[in-house]
């Protein structure tokens, strides 16, 4: 429903979302932007940038973006596995 872009009016449909299923709240959702700003100045268009196009500040946004991912996606593995839809196996 939201895809690539998690832009200022994706917030609102994800708080939306929350409203109507409370288990939701527990994925790193909410205030996305403010949370995770990397992400979400990310675009679809990044992935079209030629190799070796970037800069020295755009090699640190690229560190960024890497660490708030990994981040995020950690902070969805836990709540999977607390609420029981994420198999011990699985995170081996």
């Amino acid at each position: 429903m939201l895809g690539h872009d998690f832009q200022i009016a994706n917030e609102l449909v994800i708080e939306f979302a929350i409203a109507f299923d409370p288990r939701a709240n527990r994925f790193p959702l909410a205030n996305w932007s403010k949370r995770f700003p990397a992400i979400s100045a990310w675009s679809p268009e990044h992935r079209y940038e030629p190799t070796g196009a970037l800069d020295n500040a755009s090699d640190r946004c690229v560190e960024d973006l890497i660490a708030q991912g990994r981040a995020a996606v950690d902070e969805c593995i836990l709540a999977l596995f607390l609420d029981g839809f994420l198999a011990t196996e699985s995170l081996r």
